[in-house]
């Protein structure tokens, strides 16, 4: 008489429902890794706001107080690398953040004039910033070098004459010393920013709420698994 095995236990029953939970666990750690700078930058974004908004326009601002310039690049203002008046180049890669995307490195700019309704304006100075923190400034993107196997895309941005431009600075009696300048008028800049800072705030709120969240529930099934006979 031929006696039945009874059959071998599994020694492992536990090792699918662990991978899930890993992976759902590191799904919620990821969440929130991400949604943290992404919150610092839509607190950013609507700090910029606040304070674009509140600034007086060039023409009522007192001579050294902080103000807004709207016009048109002058059209005789030299070019620069590329046919631009003010130009940076950028590199897509990998960040001080250990995320993908444009990295500055390298640039130009000069002073320059900038016709408005109430007549021309001298910006003094050249080291000025090139707004492009949380969305595009620029009037023309060229792509100088397609991505490789080794390095990412190589692209040269600038502003070109007659172009609309925002400059954000301190008037003096001679101009104006620029801080930053970017490429719409302050009413478009005011929502994009706006709209930018609207989907990064609501993406980070959501990744910083349901990350820890799976995070924790994903720590608990791993425990459970572990444990269980």
């Amino acid at each position: 008489m031929l006696s039945r095995k009874s059959p071998v236990p599994n020694s492992r029953p536990g090792t699918l429902r662990v991978a899930i939970a890993s992976l759902a666990a590191i799904f919620g750690l990821g969440a929130t890794i991400v949604g943290v700078p992404l919150f610092n930058d839509a607190r950013e974004g609507r700090s910029r706001h606040a304070l674009i908004s509140s600034l007086p326009d060039y023409s009522s601002a007192p001579d050294g107080g902080k103000t807004i310039l709207e016009g048109r690049i002058a059209a005789g203002t030299p070019l620069l690398q590329g046919g631009f008046v003010a130009w940076l180049r950028e590199g897509y890669g990998r960040n001080a953040g250990s995320s993908k995307g444009w990295n500055v490195i390298g640039g130009e700019t000069q002073p320059m004039t900038i016709d408005t309704a109430s007549g021309p304006v001298r910006i003094l100075n050249a080291g000025f910033a090139l707004d492009n923190a949380v969305l595009p400034w620029e009037h023309e993107t060229r792509e100088e070098s397609a991505p490789a196997f080794t390095a990412g895309s190589v692209r040269i941005s600038g502003l070109i004459p007659g172009g609309t431009v925002m400059v954000l600075g301190t008037r003096t009696n001679d101009g104006l010393n620029a801080e930053s300048i970017t490429g719409m008028d302050r009413k478009t800049y005011l929502e994009k920013l706006h709209q930018a800072s609207d989907r990064i705030w609501q993406g980070s709120i959501g990744m910083l709420v349901l990350g820890p969240i799976v995070l924790f529930f994903a720590g608990r099934a791993i425990v459970r698994i572990c444990k269980a006979p």
